[in-house]
């Protein structure tokens, strides 16, 4: 949970003010399903996929007030077009949720025994993105 940083239409691109002034609330849930510590290992191969996979899925959300920001809607700007930039208001609405296969080529167990201070991962997967802008 925790401040978003919405990047949008609004206001002036890489302008302080515009990213600072259009920060909504997000939160999220993230659920990882881990097989290293399975007392009922198998083969191999099953060993295998429950030392180097995780399989990871995610929820969250997130809405933020949209708003001009920056020069065109200056207080000192007096023309029409300024004074709409300026009456432009929008909302962001955002909901996600996804699931992920993890692959670690170094072994899982290894890491979480602190055996390893690195554990790069390949990830893949799907997330279904639904957004509204008002």
């Amino acid at each position: 949970m925790g401040p978003v940083a919405f990047k949008s239409d609004y206001g002036v691109r890489t302008n302080w003010d515009t990213n600072a002034g259009n920060v909504g609330l997000g939160i999220g849930i993230v659920h990882f399903l881990e097989f290293a510590y399975r007392s009922n290992r198998g083969r191999y191969t099953v060993d295998y996929f429950y030392d180097h996979f995780k399989i990871r899925t995610k929820s969250s959300c997130n809405k933020t007030n949209l708003a001009g920001f920056g020069i065109f809607v200056d207080p000192s700007k007096t023309s029409d077009e300024a004074q709409r930039l300026r009456d432009h208001k929008g909302e962001a609405n955002n909901f996600n949720v996804g699931m992920q296969l993890e692959y670690f080529p170094l072994n899982i167990r290894d890491f979480q025994a602190f055996s390893s201070r690195w554990d790069p991962f390949i990830t893949a997967g799907f997330i279904m993105f639904l957004k509204t802008l008002k």
